[in-house]
């Protein structure tokens, strides 16, 4: 299964995106909304891609695009681009749908934080996993499997997590330290979905990392 992967570092409340590879694995009759950014000389050019309902945010240099009600054939190569004149130019990146009719994916693969801040995964599933118990666990330690309750939730002095039973759950750890550093699967049912890296990290490591 493939995954969209993006890194994403917390600074000082600003957010700094590395966008690497775009992919999303997603489910029938579900809706997408696919960011693309764009330079600032480009902020009043019209924006463009192969999908429907466009939204364009020339304050934060993304535009938004939106598909409703997927279905299995609007999986395939998508491109962003800013048009200039009779040209569409500039292609931000492609990405790459994949539409499917059962299963588990998530959005952001890789989640990088300071040691002491907050970070959380959010773990996508489809209609057939609604009412099951979510889990969340260490790659390769079966004994730190957390379940969720009846009420779809789980919380303790580290984690919480918390599902809305509309195809989502979220996983939020409440003080990162560095023992969180590792591979984690979330799951539901039967299926899971083992792609998410935690990387907790000292405060002049991120200040080089984004230097």
């Amino acid at each position: 299964m493939e995954h969209f992967i993006s890194v994403k570092i917390w600074i000082q409340n600003k957010v700094v995106t590395y966008d690497i590879h775009l992919i999303f694995v997603w489910f029938i009759g579900r809706s997408l909304t696919i960011p693309c950014h764009y330079e600032p000389q480009y902020a009043s050019y019209v924006k463009y891609c192969m999908a429907l309902m466009i939204y364009d945010d020339p304050v934060q240099l993304v535009f938004s695009i939106t598909m409703t009600q997927l279905k299995e054939e609007d999986s395939g190569w998508y491109m962003c681009g800013v048009e200039i004149g009779e040209k569409v130019l500039n292609t931000s990146y492609r990405v790459r749908v994949s539409v499917l009719s059962a299963g588990m994916s998530v959005l952001h693969s890789r989640l990088i934080g300071e040691e002491g801040s907050s970070v959380t995964a959010e773990c996508f599933y489809s209609e057939k996993y609604r009412e099951s118990p979510k889990k969340w666990c260490r790659s390769g330690d079966w004994s730190s499997c957390l379940l969720t309750d009846s009420e779809g939730a789980y919380t303790d002095a580290t984690v919480d997590i918390q599902d809305d039973r509309s195809g989502a759950f979220a996983v939020t750890y409440k003080r990162l330290q560095m023992r969180h550093t590792g591979w984690y699967w979330c799951g539901a049912g039967q299926q899971k979905v083992a792609v998410l890296t935690i990387f907790c990290l000292k405060w002049h490591w991120l200040s080089c990392l984004c230097s």
